[in-house]
């Protein structure tokens, strides 16, 4: 199994202590410092013996820290750890299990308990739907439902036949090659929760540009329809018709979590940017709207109505 880490001094050692704790205990733990300037390094020697610590002497990234991990283990099954995630004891075992009970099954991820830093839970977990070796590829591109690399195990052979990921991808490089794997493997899935996840401010999703974050997402829709073309795969929606759902959910999503700039930025590349002020104009009056109706709501219950 693969830790990266980047100044993950934190919170890595939580991560190795739960991967120890696991019932069905790792063949080798290799952990990938990538370039932490945080003395992370230094932290791993408490483990000496327990782990194998491969080094990137300059930060190379989430995706080429994975890889290399990848390329250094040589078990059959491949299972991924954030450093700033926890496993619960029985997280390799249940997935061991799925395997056996479905061989030709490529991968297998279960629900997720998202977390704050102390790692008491944010709410109830994100229950996924059970799968048991399921072709999921039309439902992956088109509802990008979430398969978190912390609750993933992969064959190793799908990683020789379809590619690790996709380094030039500093975001969304996990969905991309999901959707690779998917388009020729089928995909099981464990309902219950067999990982906590750090919901991290520092976090490259937490942190991410909408317009860094947009082209990356673009770039998987671009990847996925090339190997799909090599494969001779049909996608359920041609890459631009999925791109603009994409954007048109954005935009339903900034408005339900009141987001006003995301609004007008999803607004804008729906309509080319062709229209800002009509656009500003709508966004104000839009969420003037929603407020008025959130303050309406407010005193209604409040008996002021």
């Amino acid at each position: 199994m693969i830790i990266p880490s980047y100044n993950g001094l934190p919170y890595v050692k939580d991560a190795i202590r739960s991967v120890l704790l696991q019932t069905h205990k790792p063949n080798r733990m290799i952990v990938v410092d990538d370039g932490s300037t945080d003395g992370t390094l230094e932290a791993l020697g408490i483990f000496d013996g327990q782990i194998e610590v491969k080094v990137h002497h300059e930060n190379q990234g989430l995706p080429a820290a994975r890889n290399t991990g990848i390329q250094a283990s040589a078990a059959p099954l491949v299972a991924f750890l954030d450093a700033d995630d926890v496993w619960l004891p029985r997280k390799l075992e249940r997935q061991v299990q799925e395997f056996a009970h479905a061989p030709s099954t490529g991968m297998v991820y279960s629900s997720v308990l998202d977390c704050d830093l102390e790692l008491n839970p944010l709410g109830p977990p994100r229950k996924v739907k059970a799968r048991k070796g399921e072709h999921v590829f039309n439902e992956l591109y088109l509802q990008a439902f979430p398969m978190p690399p912390s609750t993933v195990m992969v064959r190793r052979e799908v990683f020789e036949r379809c590619g690790r990921f996709n380094e030039t991808m500093l975001y969304t490089q996990d969905f991309e090659c999901w959707l690779r794997i998917a388009m020729k493997y089928p995909i099981s899935a464990i309902p219950e929760p067999l990982c906590l996840r750090r919901i991290n401010p520092r976090s490259i999703t937490a942190t991410r540009g909408l317009e860094r974050g947009i082209g990356y997402v673009f770039q998987a829709f671009d990847l996925c329809g090339a190997a799909a073309q090599r494969t001779g795969i049909s996608l359920p929606l041609c890459v631009e018709s999925r791109k603009r759902l994409f954007l048109r959910r954005s935009l339903r999503d900034a408005w339900l979590w009141n987001e006003p700039r995301s609004f007008q930025f999803f607004l804008s590349k729906l309509t080319g940017g062709q229209m800002c002020r009509l656009e500003e104009a709508i966004t104000e009056a839009l969420f003037l709207i929603r407020r008025l109706i959130a303050l309406i709501s407010t005193r209604s219950r409040s008996g002021q109505l």
